[in-house]
């Protein structure tokens, strides 16, 4: 009887033996398994972009790795599990060519630094596609708002506005691969802080002019693009602005549907075919040219010379008529007899 249990036993042990042994060994084979996922080559190029999606979710989305999702996630728990994967475009250190390498590039990252040109008289729409161009993350459009109320207790000129347009200072900006667009929009407006609100400040005039000043300035720009012929213009529309004409500057009809400049001309055409009634239905609060007083926002990005040239503007020119001839040299005119000879002689 005794021996019959001795035997049992015996046969209980050598089984929980080999089932230990098997499950020891199965242990160490998926421990090298997955050792060995980390050394499954990558394609990654020269600069790796991770996305804010795809920081949250996993690498394996984004490389080119033949390797599963379930099995990127094991290695990753057992191997990398205190890796927060960050979103960015981030320079790939040459040789890294495998998972494992990756990893420990992403340990400390090496963010790209890139260029960016923003042109003085683009306008909010061509910024944000020149952002997107530049896979800045997010959408300057359908952010805007939530832009202005995170960065209006920083900048005090957009206390209570609701577009960012004419606050974008156009110029060549130096960032760092995957900025959001919030801090692209913010290094944009220190800029604007630095090179026109506050020379704006220091020169005396009242605060509240500030925007009015603006918007002016950024129709002077998209009039008159030679900074020497820019105060010439300024004045004319200023005067007109303060004696109570119509501004009647035809890039402000063309600016709701963002008709660029070359193409004015033609658009302003047609739409001053329409009768009165047709062009009232468009109700296009812009057109300074069947309205009164200023457009409610500014209608482009704008050089300092711009802007400087506007706050300078003293409303005496004696003209009140201006065009460019053909080689974009300005003639002004006192009355409207005179514009229309100008017309007949420099514009044929």
């Amino acid at each position: 009887m005794n021996y019959q249990r001795s035997q049992i036993h015996e046969k209980k042990l050598s089984t929980q033996i080999k089932l230990g042994t098997f499950v020891a060994l199965c242990i160490v084979f998926i421990y090298f398994w997955l050792g060995w996922t980390g050394w499954i080559p990558v394609n990654l190029g020269k600069v790796l972009v991770i996305p804010k999606w795809s920081a949250l979710i996993n690498l394996d989305t984004i490389l080119e790795a033949n390797v599963s999702h379930w099995r990127y996630k094991l290695w990753k728990s057992f191997f990398a599990p205190s890796i927060e994967l960050k979103s960015g475009v981030f320079a790939v250190p040459e040789g890294t060519n495998t998972l494992e390498e990756v990893f420990q590039m992403l340990e400390n990252p090496t963010p790209t630094e890139e260029e960016i040109t923003l042109l003085p008289g683009w306008h909010k729409a061509e910024i944000s596609a020149a952002f997107k161009k530049q896979n800045i993350d997010g959408d300057l459009l359908s952010e805007e708002q939530n832009i202005i109320a995170a960065l209006s207790s920083k900048y005090p000129f957009l206390v209570g506005k609701t577009s960012l347009e004419g606050f974008l200072m156009p110029d060549t900006y130096r960032i760092a691969g995957g900025t959001d667009v919030t801090t692209m929009v913010d290094k944009m407006l220190s800029n604007f802080n630095k090179k026109i609100y506050t020379p704006f400040l220091a020169s005396g005039k009242p605060a509240d002019a500030f925007y009015d000043v603006l918007t002016l300035a950024s129709i002077v720009g998209e009039e008159e693009k030679s900074s020497t012929q820019m105060p010439i213009v300024a004045d004319i529309l200023k005067k007109r602005l303060r004696k109570w004409w119509q501004i009647g500057a035809d890039i402000t009809v063309c600016y709701p549907d963002l008709i660029p400049g070359s193409e004015c001309q033609k658009y302003v055409n047609q739409y001053y075919s329409l009768s009165r009634d047709a062009r009232a239905a468009k109700n296009n609060i812009y057109d300074t040219r069947d309205r009164m007083g200023l457009p409610p926002t500014p209608i482009a990005s704008m050089t300092v010379e711009a802007f400087m040239a506007t706050l300078n503007a003293t409303a005496e020119n004696p003209a009140w008529y201006y065009l460019h001839d053909n080689q974009w040299i300005i003639r002004t005119a006192t009355t409207d007899a005179e514009h229309e000879q100008n017309k007949a002689q420099y514009l044929r």
